[in-house]
């Protein structure tokens, strides 16, 4: 797999990928988006990494990023790639263990908030289809 310098990919037996929308993949890969909501529970462990994907589409509800945020993403982000990867710090129901990770991105409309750190971005955004859900990563 091509990454930049700065970007260990741990040995795990399979490394996963989830496609999101813009902009949320790009807030997500600057650290500034800390939670994923999702309606089902990850099929990994807590500390493992995986690959986000941006979509082909936009995100419907973009007007959820706070003011100072909406300066942040660039008009060109890439849509249809793979960005880097996040480690999964924790899960939650939503509502239940919230924290201040919450408090701006945590939705009570989706089940589980998918708590993410560690974003390391790859020296360039490679090129792919994505797919619902978790999926293999492979550059092929």
């Amino acid at each position: 797999m091509e990454k930049g310098n700065d970007c260990p990919v741990e040995k795990q037996s399979q490394l996963k990928a989830l496609t999101v929308r813009q902009p949320w993949a790009y807030l997500i890969m600057r650290g500034l988006k800390k939670v994923e909501n999702r309606s089902w529970k990850p099929t990994l462990q807590v500390g493992e990494r995986f690959v986000i994907h941006a979509g082909y589409g936009n995100a419907k509800w973009p007007d959820r990023i706070p003011e100072p945020l909406r300066h942040e993403v660039p008009k060109n982000v890439a849509h249809g790639a793979a960005l880097g990867t996040v480690r999964l710090a924790s899960v939650h129901e939503a509502g239940v263990e919230c924290g201040e990770e919450c408090d701006v991105f945590g939705s009570p409309d989706y089940r589980y908030h998918w708590v993410l750190d560690d974003p390391q971005l790859f020296a360039s955004p490679i090129l792919m289809k994505g797919a619902l859900r978790l999926w293999d990563f492979t550059e092929e």
